[in-house]
């Protein structure tokens, strides 16, 4: 194995850290505009999505406090989506991805979602001082997000090496290997942040091998490497 590549979020940091930012930022702003407690909106936010999901999430709450209007909700989604994420990567995964890089091992990053998004979350876990690769699929144009090959062929090409040398870490399976496996990579599934969700019903769309923790990785790469 020369390369691993990566999913983001739910992978390499717990994506609830970074929405719950965001719901602190939108709080702040309607404690500041219109003296509601940030604390409570942010704790309502979170059981609205808990709930619900987040698609509408917004426009509830603003319907609850009797203050929606479209411009409002708009306004609160940038908010959300420009914050300043407070995340960071956990100090043994850090630890781990480091002594890969100067192991030599090629590592790289293929996430979907708003690019501009996800590279304020790439930026902010440091990932741009140990990827050599950070793909975000919604700058690659038109259907190219997961579960496309398209993003998992270009991480190959632009670090130069091929499918058999390569593993791929993510952990949602109802979008993050069907791809990865059409390609033929090597798939591994992260539970450490996995939410209970049902099987899928797609042989394509499980991974070879799931693990619990990223140092449990080397396992693999011994095996791999010592065939």
């Amino acid at each position: 194995m020369k390369a691993i590549l990566f999913d983001l979020d739910d992978t390499l940091y717990r994506e609830r850290d970074f929405v719950e930012g965001g719901f602190s930022a939108a709080a702040l702003f309607l404690e500041k505009r219109y003296g509601l407690p940030a604390a409570h909106t942010t704790q309502r936010l979170g059981q609205l999505m808990d709930s619900q999901g987040r698609g509408k999430i917004f426009d509830q709450l603003l319907n609850e406090y009797e203050l929606y209007a479209p411009e409002l909700t708009s306004l609160l989604v940038f908010i959300y989506r420009t914050h300043t994420p407070q995340i960071r990567l956990s100090p043994s995964d850090s630890r781990q991805l480091y002594a890969w890089r100067d192991k030599g091992i090629q590592l790289g990053l293929i996430t979907d979602g708003i690019a501009s998004v996800q590279q304020r979350k790439i930026a902010a876990l440091g990932l741009p001082e140990i990827m050599k690769v950070c793909i975000c699929t919604e700058e690659m144009g038109a259907n190219c997000s997961k579960p496309s090959v398209r993003p998992f062929q270009l991480a190959l090409d632009l670090l130069q090496v091929t499918v058999q040398e390569t593993m791929y870490v993510g952990d949602n399976d109802a979008k993050d290997f069907e791809g990865a496996n059409r390609v033929g990579l090597y798939t591994t599934q992260l539970t450490k942040y996995l939410t209970p969700r049902q099987e899928p019903a797609n042989e394509l769309s499980r991974a070879r091998m799931r693990i619990g923790d990223l140092a449990d990785i080397n396992t693999i790469l011994l095996e791999k490497n010592h065939v």
